[in-house]
């Protein structure tokens, strides 16, 4: 008796919690509807708040409380069949449209952000008609680099393989992700390039709002202040997380600290360079926080992770030969930079990007349906993949 309510009291001062927060934190200027938009940011960050109690306390487990939100999906998608099956044993999710006799249709292999519900696959498989594969990769820290990295390869060659028992063109297959899932999706699409085989190759890669890199945390996007849903602190745990399975390192991260000396000024001339950031985003280097710093030891430590191009895509020397891209960033999002760079990159490497800049938006805003710019960002990417696959 006493430890419910305790359970409830600890859950009652989250909410209360939650709530004073979302609602003092400040939004953006621009949005078409300011209140609306911040009633559902607080909703949002609420549900978050609440998952992550319960899991703490032991009443549930936080994945499965996400993940049990999909059930809604299934109910407002009746058109399509949804699937939980295997590809080469790791776990994936098929929503296909109810089409009877299709050889021909187009696939989308998604790679969700950390604590995504699948509400957006299934919304792309309904409204463009096409077989998409949401991969339930192996999560950190339980599973930290290359874990989540392979079961994406592996789930993404599997359906190259076998694109006619799923009534795929094997010659117009996606890859995408939002996030996490973009930082995935990116890397599938280097490794498949890399890697010589008889596959059909990947034709179009959509990475929206992705995570590209973990060298450099001053960039200006990082630093500039107001960006709802995703901190600056907590991509920077993220990473440490995703790098090493626990986040003993984020501080040194934190204070930009985590490289030998001249390895950070290096790559600011090479593949972090701000000059290939828009004009409109006004970056200027900004005066380091930690001029001359670095750390020789836990760099040798970490290199090998860091500078790898399927753990950080940013890192890659060679970005040619890759699929048309489209990249979304939003102004509002502590990883609009990382995006900006790699699509600017991409685009002088010789390859086809669209790079979608929304410069009244925030990270994950497509899944915000109930506000018009989450709509229309959805709208754009449905566009985008019609036309090009």
């Amino acid at each position: 008796m006493v430890a419910g309510v305790r359970v409830v009291v600890v859950v009652s001062c989250a909410v209360v919690a939650a709530m004073a927060y979302a609602l003092y934190v400040p939004l953006p200027d621009g949005f078409v509807q300011p209140w609306k938009t911040r009633v559902v940011l607080t909703v949002t960050e609420l549900a978050i708040s609440m998952f992550w109690v319960m899991d703490k306390v032991g009443v549930a487990n936080k994945t499965f409380l996400m993940r049990s939100m999909e059930k809604y999906v299934r109910k407002t998608h009746s058109t399509l069949k949804v699937e939980d099956t295997e590809f080469d044993r790791v776990k994936v999710r098929t929503y296909q449209p109810r089409t009877e006799g299709a050889t021909d249709r187009p696939a989308i292999v998604y790679f969700h952000g950390e604590d995504f519900v699948d509400a957006v696959t299934a919304s792309l498989a309904k409204r463009l008609n096409y077989t998409v594969v949401s991969v339930e990769y192996r999560l950190a820290p339980e599973n930290k680099f290359p874990a989540a990295f392979d079961d994406c390869v592996t789930a993404t060659r599997y359906l190259l393989r076998n694109a006619k028992d799923f009534g795929v063109d094997p010659s117009r297959i996606a890859v995408a992700g939002d996030s996490a899932g973009g930082n995935l999706a990116a890397a599938v699409a280097l490794k498949l390039r890399d890697t010589t085989s008889d596959l059909p190759k990947v034709k179009v890669q959509v990475l929206l709002y992705p995570a590209l890199q973990a060298i450099d945390f001053e960039t200006c996007s990082y630093r500039f202040g107001i960006t709802p849903i995703l901190t600056r602190h907590q991509m920077i745990v993220f990473w440490s997380v995703y790098a090493q399975g626990h986040a003993n390192y984020a501080a040194a991260l934190q204070a930009n600290n985590h490289t030998a000396p001249r390895v950070l000024e290096q790559l600011r001339k090479s593949r972090l360079d701000w000059s290939r950031l828009p004009r409109e985003f006004n970056a200027k280097p900004l005066a380091s926080r930690c001029n001359g710093c670095g750390d020789v030891k836990l760099w040798a430590e970490i290199e090998n992770v860091f500078m790898n191009p399927y753990f950080a895509p940013l890192m890659a020397d060679d970005l040619a030969n890759l699929p048309t891209a489209y990249v979304v960033t939003a102004n509002h999002d502590v990883l609009r930079d990382d995006g900006a760079m790699y699509a600017e990159r991409l685009r002088q490497a010789g390859n086809t990007v669209t790079h979608r800049y929304w410069h009244v938006g925030f990270h994950n805003i497509i899944i915000f349906s109930q506000i018009p710019e989450g709509d229309e960002t959805f709208d754009e990417v449905v566009g985008f993949l019609a036309e090009n696959l």
